[in-house]
């Protein structure tokens, strides 16, 4: 009798816990988003480089990514960020680029290696970012934030810059890797945010919640009667 009020009283605790844990599932699940900012002359990949973006962050403009910019020739530096990411750190991303009328000169990569295709940074084109060490020393709210490098662009019409798997891979591949080297897909569209030009609204990544494996009542029993 009492060996089965135990099992009740920690299916009841699971059952309680488990909406908390799906929400926590969803809120750090890795994304790759854009931000824009004023154009800095060095130390764009270090001290100037944006330190905000994840999704706990979405609700508070002043620590929101900027995700809009005026097109009218300003030009701006267009980070691209894989933010979301767990406690254990991320070794890099493999994404790919899409936009029309915005013209993007050059891209600086952050991490140590990137092997562009496509003629990345042209719409259309994709890159894979590399860091030979785990990265997992800028954390917030219990995820953290890697800055993948940036994009120098300009626009004079309204546009939308995606983030998109490489489109002109066999397999289309949209992903981040652990720092065990694991290869882990990205949902497309809802892991990605967008940057707008002018009045086409941009969209952090957070705005779309991914679907959490859910948890059933039978497997739940099954475990604890093991």
């Amino acid at each position: 009798m009492l060996k089965n009020l135990t099992k009740l009283g920690l299916l009841s605790f699971l059952l309680s816990t488990l909406g908390a844990h799906a929400s926590l599932a969803q809120s750090f699940e890795p994304k790759i988003g854009l931000h824009a900012q004023s154009v800095v002359g060095k130390n764009a990949c270090t001290s100037e480089a944006p330190t905000i973006g994840n999704c706990p962050d979405a609700s508070t403009p002043s620590e929101a990514l900027v995700v809009n910019w005026p097109a009218d020739g300003t030009p701006t530096h267009v980070y691209a960020i894989l933010t979301n990411i767990p406690l254990s750190g991320s070794a890099g991303a493999v994404f790919g680029i899409r936009y029309e009328s915005a013209v993007a000169d050059t891209w600086t990569n952050c991490g140590d290696l990137d092997f562009p295709g496509n003629n990345f940074p042209a719409s259309g084109g994709g890159n894979v970012v590399t860091f030979q060490e785990c990265q997992d020393s800028v954390i917030d709210e219990g995820a953290g934030l890697l800055v993948l490098g940036f994009f120098y662009m300009t626009s004079y019409a309204n546009d939308l810059v995606e983030v998109t798997p490489r489109l002109f891979a066999p397999n289309q591949d949209l992903a981040w890797a652990n720092c065990n080297a694991a290869e882990i897909a990205i949902p497309y569209p809802s892991g990605t945010g967008t940057l707008g030009f002018g009045k086409e609204p941009g969209q952090p990544p957070c705005s779309i919640a991914d679907p959490v494996e859910p948890s059933t009542w039978g497997g739940i029993k099954r475990n604890l009667d093991q």
